[in-house]
């Protein structure tokens, strides 16, 4: 999955890129590119393959950012939460703050992930 993002940080800023130019920034080959684009289509990813152009993530792609969000929330909300957690893939958000609850006071604490494998926000 690391890869997946990897090539998604890559395609992030919307504009085209060759496989070649992806291929050789990522250390793959075009095969490899062409193999996890088609992955992340797979998973809903909306990535456009022009011939001759390459490849395009239309709109471009934002990740999560914990001090961006905070930053954006109301006053009275962001003094609620005490921390923003922000993972790239984790099975679910809510089963992570349930394992950490019998650890540790999760109050106020918000989980995000850019991919969840199991749990009721997972698309499908």
């Amino acid at each position: 999955m690391q890869k997946l993002f990897a090539l998604l940080e890559k395609l992030q800023d919307g504009r085209n890129r060759s496989g070649q130019e992806l291929a050789d920034n990522m250390q793959l080959t075009r095969g490899a590119v062409w193999h996890q684009v088609k992955q992340l289509q797979a998973l809903g990813i909306d990535i456009h393959a022009v011939s001759g152009k390459g490849y395009r993530l239309p709109g471009g792609y934002e990740f999560l950012n914990a001090q961006e969000i905070k930053t954006a929330l109301p006053h009275d909300v962001a003094e609620k939460i005490s921390s923003i957690d922000v993972y790239q893939v984790v099975d679910s958000t809510n089963e992570k703050l349930l394992t950490e609850s019998a650890r540790e006071d999760v109050h106020g604490r918000l989980v995000l992930s850019e991919y969840q494998t199991a749990g009721r926000g997972r698309r499908g």
